[in-house]
């Protein structure tokens, strides 16, 4: 790993939803505590908790989730982020939200990080920028 890992919703959600590859990401996500990742993905991942989970384990799950994001590096989404979205995107031809993870990693320091991902675009946008991935099997 270098120098944090950047992890996107699909990975994050990992944590909270018991999954195919959940325990492997709790892995990866262990080694290296030092987490980054753009502001959407709280909305991301609490959506697919409101999804996954009712009563009382959307309670649980949602107080977990928050207890984390309290340890997260957030990059902000404002103007300048969205214009290196939009041009990362069109470049890369991802969708909206993952063109904003590109750009959130690229301005927290791009091929320093380690992007974890479960996403099989996004990995492979990550790929032709050039960004290092963790191995999620993507």
């Amino acid at each position: 790993m270098r120098d944090g890992l950047y992890v996107d919703a699909s990975s994050m959600t990992k944590l909270y939803v018991e999954e195919i590859d959940s325990a492997r990401t709790r892995e990866l996500l262990a080694a290296d505590p030092r987490w980054i990742t753009a502001r959407h993905t709280f909305v991301e991942v609490s959506r697919a908790l409101d999804r996954a989970f009712s009563g009382v384990e959307r309670a649980e799950a949602n107080r977990d989730f928050l207890e984390h994001w309290g340890e997260v590096t957030i990059v902000d989404i404002d103007g300048p982020l969205c214009s290196l979205a939009a041009g990362l995107g069109q470049q890369t031809n991802t969708r909206t939200l993952d063109a904003l993870h590109l750009a959130a990693m690229w301005r927290a320091g791009g091929p320093a990080l380690t992007m974890v991902t479960h996403d099989e675009r996004l990995a492979g946008a990550c790929r032709f920028l050039g960004f290092p991935l963790a191995d999620t099997g993507v």
